[in-house]
């Protein structure tokens, strides 16, 4: 059963295919053929095309036999042998079934399938204290006491983006008590390095973390209103849950 069931009838068909076709030669007269040989090559020649693994297909035959002498012969037998049986089936016997189910695609498919099922909306955080442009350092630093974030949204009366503040920003002005009164947030602010947008695919937003090298984006609405914050983290757990979820089914 399984790849077992496989594996033992392909070996046993290749031999005697080899074997046929060395005696056939043979019994013609034309010339004589190592039958031995023929059977070894014709064995590495079907796991090669079968399981689409030419160099197992290779070694294990080298290995078998106790030595290298044939490895040419195995070498062009097996490249032959995978080349055409891909022309007429791309997949491996192993995973033929389901493939043509739809239940298997290979690593790098099942990635960016996983994350094309997951939203930015879901992912978004909005548990962020808001900052408006004409608020003081002052008051800002009453906001940082009651916040457990380090990175804080500026708006303006229309809720529109106008950028943000990282703690790291006001961490020696938090000690300057002069400038509490004389420097609003509107002076401490930058822009982020890039922005999200509510209806962008996690393809693009994946793009945009790895562009900006950021762990954390401000996600926009159609008109830069301002909505939440999405991490690189949220995203990496919810990947992390869903290729668990599909293990386990």
């Amino acid at each position: 059963g399984g790849n077992g069931g496989k594996f033992a009838p392909t070996m046993f068909t290749g031999a005697t295919l080899g074997f046929v076709f060395a005696y056939g030669i043979n019994q013609l007269g034309w010339v004589t053929l190592n039958q031995a040989n023929f059977i070894a090559v014709a064995m590495g020649g079907l796991m090669s095309g079968v399981f689409k693994s030419p160099l197992t297909g290779i070694f294990l035959i080298a290995e078998i036999t106790g030595g290298y002498e044939l490895f040419i012969p195995l070498m062009i037998v097996s490249a032959l042998s995978y080349f055409v049986s891909l022309y007429f089936e791309p997949h491996s016997a192993l995973i033929r079934d389901l493939a043509r189910k739809g239940l298997w695609a290979p690593s790098h498919e099942r990635d960016w399938h996983i994350l094309s099922n997951l939203n930015v909306g879901a992912l978004m955080e909005t548990n962020f204290r808001v900052l408006t442009t004409e608020m003081t350092l002052g008051a800002f630093v009453e906001v940082i006491a009651k916040s457990k974030r380090n990175v804080f949204p500026v708006v303006d009366k229309e809720g529109i983006l106008k950028g943000v503040i990282l703690l790291d920003d006001v961490r020696e002005l938090m000690f300057n008590k002069e400038a509490y009164e004389k420097t609003t947030v509107g002076d401490l602010m930058h822009q982020p390095p890039a922005t999200v947008g509510i209806s962008d695919t996690m393809e693009q937003v994946m793009d945009k973390f790895e562009n900006s090298m950021a762990w954390n984006l401000p996600v926009l609405d159609k008109a830069n209103r301002y909505l939440g914050f999405v991490s690189k983290s949220s995203i990496f757990n919810e990947y992390r849950r869903s290729l668990i979820d599909r293990s386990k089914d």
